[in-house]
């Protein structure tokens, strides 16, 4: 019941962020067609990798954090480590990088970062444009994380879940405790 609330509610968040990420300016810059691969010269593949029961990336556990900014960072340590770093809703809840597209299993997407209304980094997504060009990506995942243990496409390290959900990919951190609602 709890996890289906979260994940109602995460849903929610990550569409109102997506509908408006990059758009802060009055002509928002153009998407990709499809998602970039990363040329061999910069290592593809070598980012992310699985080793025993642990996805590693860039030699760091998934469960300590994504892009050096560890899980629950708050957002004002996440525009120390991104100075170019904006929110494209007053919120404070969705946030970009200012760097552009980020790199995931290959390839390069347009990037968003979450954090609850403590203001505390929980999730991160990437989005494609639709289902067709996230497919390469998820293809990539497979052949990364190996097949999941479930129909779903999710795998689960420890409390860090990287899963598809339409035409994204998310990869959720340290779930923000819902209030009064705790796990026995």
């Amino acid at each position: 019941m709890i996890m289906r609330k979260f994940m109602a509610w995460l849903v929610v968040m990550i569409w109102a962020g997506l509908l408006v990420s990059n758009c802060t300016t009055p002509h928002p810059p153009k998407r990709p067609t499809s998602p970039t691969p990363v040329k061999p010269s910069q290592q593809s593949g070598k980012a992310d990798m699985v080793l025993g029961d642990m996805y590693y990336r860039y030699g760091h556990p998934i469960t300590e954090g994504w892009n050096g900014l560890p899980w629950k960072a708050s957002i004002q340590e996440f525009k120390a480590r991104f100075p170019n770093a904006s929110s494209p809703k007053s919120d404070n809840v969705s946030w970009v990088t200012g760097q552009g597209l980020e790199e995931i299993f290959g390839y390069r997407l347009p990037t968003t970062y979450f954090f609850d209304k403590r203001g505390r980094f929980f999730a991160v997504s990437f989005a494609a444009k639709d289902k067709k060009e996230l497919q390469p990506v998820i293809n990539a995942m497979l052949e990364h994380l190996g097949l999941p243990k479930k129909k779903e496409i999710r795998w689960d390290y420890g409390p860090v879940t990287v899963f598809a959900f339409h035409h994204y990919l998310i990869i959720r951190g340290v779930p923000p405790k819902t209030s009064g609602l705790q796990r026995r």
